[in-house]
Formats: C-alpha cells, sequence, structure tokens
C-alpha cells in the first residue's frame, strides 16, 4: 500500500519491528510491522531501487538503485547520509557487514564493490566474467559472502585475503 510501482525489495529490522522496502517508484518506504503503517518515505535516487538493507544496529539503512549507485541513509530521520558511486550499471544487491561498518554491493557492470560504511571509500573491487544479481554474508562467518549468479550459478568468496 502506497506504493506507485512494482516493490523490488524488503527486509526487516534486527528488532523485527519494521521493515524497509524498495520500489521502481524510487522510493523507499519504513513501516511499521505491527500497524502496517508507514512511518516515513525515502526519496533521492533517481531510477528503480533495486535493494536495501538495515544496518546491525538499525541506525542506518543502505539501498542499491538503477541510478548505479548506493545510498546510506539515516532510519530515525530518513535523510540521506551519503551516496556511493563507482558501479558503472544498476546495483543489484547490497548488505551490511556484520559489525555495520562495510558495505558490500555488486552490479550489473559485473563488480563487486567493498565500501567503508564511515567515508564511502571504495575498499574493494572484484571484477567477474558473469553478473552477480544477488549477495549475502554469512552471519557465522562475516568473512564469507556468497552471489546469486545470472550464469544460473552460486559462488562463494572470502573477504579474509581483502584490504581490512
Amino acid at each position: 500500500k502506497g506504493y506507485t510501482a512494482w516493490v523490488t525489495s524488503c527486509a526487516f529490522s534486527r528488532n523485527g519491528k519494521e521493515i524497509i522496502s524498495g520500489s521502481y517508484d524510487h522510493d523507499l518506504r519504513l513501516w511499521d510491522k505491527n500497524t502496517g503503517k508507514e512511518i516515513r518515505t525515502f526519496r533521492g535516487h533517481t531510477n528503480r531501487v533495486t535493494s536495501c538493507a538495515f544496518s546491525p544496529d538499525g541506525k542506518e539503512i543502505i539501498s542499491g538503485s538503477r541510478d548505479n549507485t548506493l545510498i546510506l541513509w539515516d532510519t530515525e530521520t530518513g535523510k540521506e547520509i551519503r551516496t556511493f558511486r563507482g558501479h558503472t550499471k544498476e546495483v543489484t544487491s547490497c548488505a551490511f557487514s556484520k559489525d555495520g561498518r562495510k558495505i558490500l554491493s555488486c552490479s550489473s557492470d559485473r563488480t563487486i564493490r567493498l565500501w567503508d560504511a564511515e567515508s564511502g571509500e571504495e575498499l574493494e573491487r572484484i571484477d567477474l566474467f558473469w553478473i552477480p544479481f544477488a549477495i549475502a554474508i554469512n552471519p557465522m562467518n562475516e568473512t564469507e559472502f556468497i552471489t546469486a549468479n545470472l550464469n544460473c550459478t552460486l559462488s562463494l568468496f572470502d573477504l579474509s585475503g581483502l584490504r581490512p
């Protein structure tokens, strides 16, 4: 309810009380799970939102878009904290590290990028021969992450060999 286009992504807050969702209308919306009411709208992307996630402490939200950017948002105010630029095609998925200090993203530009959440600096880039469509970090071993790929495969990676 409230959207004018397809809803493409969603995530629960860690406490399970709030839900964030992203849409082809370029916006994200924060919802109260118990009442179903919209708490606030996040506006800043210039194209379809493709991915969203809460930080582990719930204070921030990351979103990826077809505008080739990621935006870090303040959950409480709905204001943009910073924009991450570097991908040359749509961001297909994004995720926070377990401590919330790093962000992983993947894109149709055939790259995976590791970002510093506080500074926005790109820490590492992994070039691929395929398009990664979804990314997830192993909650039991935060150096591992997996991608679901458009070449009908899953790929397992280990961050321990990358820069901290």
